[in-house]
């Protein structure tokens, strides 16, 4: 239950950002706001889901950015998996390099998480790695941009509305970057089930994180979202930077 949009700038698409909504059942508790952390040699970004100790989106100072989605397919068998999702970003920050993360991925046991769209990017690479719960399958993304979505009432149900809605914005804007954030404040009032700015009776969108990749660094936002309401108060968002350092 989440939704992804990732922007590379058109003259340096070593520098891009993204945006991540986090949509989660009303009964999990809130989230912790991003804090440094270490990941093998690594220094990182994330926020973090206090309920199994994971994270939807990280950054490291080798410059690599990883987030996860859950998938919601009709024809999945798979039953409650041992190990969270959000342990796979936390894993890919131990990385130097996007490239590397097929290599890191392939030994695990897939089937020990439950289905999920995983990303891992960079300056040089954006990696698409999906799993049905039975095996992680890559795909290297070339387009400057990407959108990704899911929905606990079935990925198929939102992935048309929310894509057109994406193409809409984007052809209407000057460009991707400026559409990024119309599109995940977007609310259809008679269809908040299947906006993206989502709100339905058990789960709605608990928070925005943004990361930017910038020459020197990562400049990560975070926007916790009170339920929503016509009277919903106005929000804290938190920023955290974090400086690049070589890849050893």
């Amino acid at each position: 239950m989440c939704t992804l949009t990732l922007v590379r700038t058109p003259d340096r698409p070593e520098r891009f950002r993204a945006i991540f909504s986090r949509d989660e059942l009303r009964t999990r508790a809130a989230a912790a706001p991003p804090r440094l952390y270490t990941a093998g040699a690594r220094s990182c970004l994330w926020p973090l889901d206090p309920d199994r100790g994971g994270t939807w989106m990280g950054v490291n100072d080798a410059g690599v950015l990883a987030c996860v989605l859950n998938r919601n397919d009709s024809t999945q068998t798979c039953g409650p998996a041992p190990n969270s999702r959000g342990t796979l970003p936390r894993l890919l920050m131990t990385l130097g390099r996007a490239s590397q993360a097929p290599a890191l991925l392939a030994p695990l046991d897939a089937s020990t998480f439950g289905p999920c769209t995983l990303l891992c990017a960079d300056a040089s690479a954006t990696l698409i790695f999906r799993s049905n719960g039975q095996r992680f399958t890559p795909t290297i993304h070339h387009e400057p941009t990407l959108m990704l979505t899911s929905s606990g009432l079935g990925d198929a149900l939102v992935e048309q509305p929310r894509r057109q809605l994406w193409n809409r914005l984007t052809q209407h804007h000057l460009s991707a970057r400026t559409a990024q954030l119309p599109f995940h404040t977007h609310r259809w009032p008679d269809a908040p089930h299947l906006s993206v700015l989502m709100d339905r009776a058990d789960a709605q969108t608990t928070s925005i994180t943004t990361a930017s990749r910038t020459r020197c660094g990562w400049l990560m936002t975070y926007t916790p979202l009170p339920p929503i309401t016509p009277q919903s108060p106005v929000v804290t968002t938190s920023r955290h930077s974090l400086r690049f350092h070589p890849a050893p």
